[in-house]
């Protein structure tokens, strides 16, 4: 059942192509999600997950070994046994918080994510809870995954006061709280400098897929997903993972950014 659920989740970028075409990013939010729906907030953890660098390390270089083509990402990922790959940051030693909904050990935030998920059931009905969404070759349903990604990120950025009631983020809050998650300056450069990059974007306010009566603004999935890239981007040279994954990351996000900044120039 569990394995099911894991290959079902991370086939949503299988079709209909945030668009969810960023097969790296889609690892990241599966596995909160997954996270959330197991009743095990992956954000809110105990440290065993980073307190043992080389662990973390070893078990790194063997997904690099064990994916040899690098960062294409393939539909057809959910035939295989081993889905669900333990995220690594590229930029430190830990993740940067990029998520609205990691609060380390508050327990006044740690039900955020339960909270939304439950609510965000209920609107959805029996008819889309996981398990029933769990065929990965049937678009329809995958479509419905994808806006739970979507109404999971409005409904934590709405609880936690960063956004309106229609969803739309309100950027100097969430730049203020992404800031207090971190300690070091360098890391408050960087996400502060991705944070107002992040706000000058254009986003979505609706999804054009979305035909139902409940609706989700998508554009704090679409910012996160900003955040992430511009971190991973513009990591300072000093704290980057050089390995051969981190490399082909960074090279992906930055040929892909200069495409999206040579379209907007040419329009």
């Amino acid at each position: 059942m569990k394995t099911l659920l894991l290959c079902a989740v991370i086939a949503v970028s299988a079709c209909f192509a945030y668009d969810f075409s960023d097969p790296e990013f889609n690892k990241i939010i599966d596995d909160e999600l997954l996270a959330v729906a197991e009743g095990e907030d992956e954000l809110l953890r105990t440290r065993r997950d980073v307190d043992d660098e080389d662990e973390r390390s070893a078990a790194f270089e063997q997904d690099e070994a064990d994916d040899p083509i690098g960062l294409q990402g393939d539909p057809s990922d959910h035939h295989k046994g081993h889905c669900k790959k333990h995220h690594k940051s590229c930029c430190g030693k830990t993740p940067l918080p990029i998520s609205l909904g990691q609060h380390g050990k508050n327990e006044s935030m740690r039900s955020t994510g339960s909270e939304c998920f439950e609510e965000i059931d209920a609107k959805l009905g029996n008819k889309t809870s996981l398990e029933s969404d769990m065929d990965p070759y049937n678009c329809e349903k995958v479509k419905r995954m994808k806006k739970r990604h979507y109404c999971m990120h409005e409904c934590k950025a709405k609880k936690l006061g960063v956004a309106t009631e229609e969803g739309n983020l309100e950027f100097p809050k969430v730049k203020e709280l992404l800031l207090s998650r971190v300690n070091e300056t360098w890391q408050k450069d960087i996400l502060g400098q991705a944070a107002d990059t992040c706000a000058t974007s254009k986003f979505d306010q609706t999804w054009k897929d979305d035909t139902e009566e409940y609706k989700c603004n998508p554009q704090a999935l679409q910012f996160k997903h900003c955040v992430w890239k511009q971190v991973e981007m513009k990591c300072p040279e000093e704290h980057q993972n050089t390995g051969r994954h981190c490399k082909k990351l960074r090279s992906k996000i930055s040929s892909e950014t200069s495409k999206d900044i040579a379209k907007e120039t040419s329009v």
